[in-house]
């Protein structure tokens, strides 16, 4: 490889900068695209949790399956809140 050669690589990879500083850019703008996208999601899954477990509760009370103490107790330990453990006692 001599000087020449190096000259003309040299040359090709200045040229070619700016093409792949702009393809890096718009893959990291992708990839925080996809990261909004994913945090929307899992708030709107979070949301629909929160939603779903009184009424769920509800019918489960309504059923008289609740409230059975061990059944509380495992709710619990899935993350129930303890206030509602509480509540579905009384």
């Amino acid at each position: 490889m001599d000087l020449e050669d190096l000259w003309l690589r040299f040359l090709l990879v200045i040229q070619l900068a700016p093409v792949l500083l702009a393809g890096l850019r718009d893959l990291w703008l992708l990839l925080d695209l996809a990261g909004q996208w994913l945090l929307f999601l899992l708030a709107d899954l979070q949301d629909l949790v929160l939603l779903a477990v009184p009424e769920v509760l509800l019918l489960l009370q309504d059923l008289a399956l609740l409230p059975d103490p061990a059944l509380l107790a495992d709710l619990q330990d899935l993350g129930l809140p303890a206030i509602l453990v509480d509540l579905l006692l009384q």
